[in-house]
């Protein structure tokens, strides 16, 4: 993973401590329409039996549904504004 993304990525957890994910830091963050943010680029982690680390998929881009907005804040971060 580190591979993958350049070294360029954030390791985050979620409230509760329990989850962890990889984040891809080089396509950067979009809001939903909660206002909640999260990484374009993400993969869910599993602890593993043997207390290493595996991938549980990926989710890239917006949750669905939200490919509008995704796009229109991508357009607004390339042009700039």
């Amino acid at each position: 993973m580190r591979w993958f993304s350049n070294d360029y990525f954030a390791i985050t957890g979620s409230k509760e401590g329990e989850d962890l994910c990889f984040n891809d830091l080089r396509f950067g963050i979009t809001k939903n329409k909660n206002g909640g943010r999260h990484f374009i680029f993400n993969f869910p982690l599993l602890i593993t039996e043997t207390g290493d680390y595996d991938i549980r998929g990926s989710n890239g881009g917006p949750p669905p549904g939200e490919e509008k907005d995704m796009l229109n804040q991508l357009w607004t971060r390339i042009k700039g504004i």
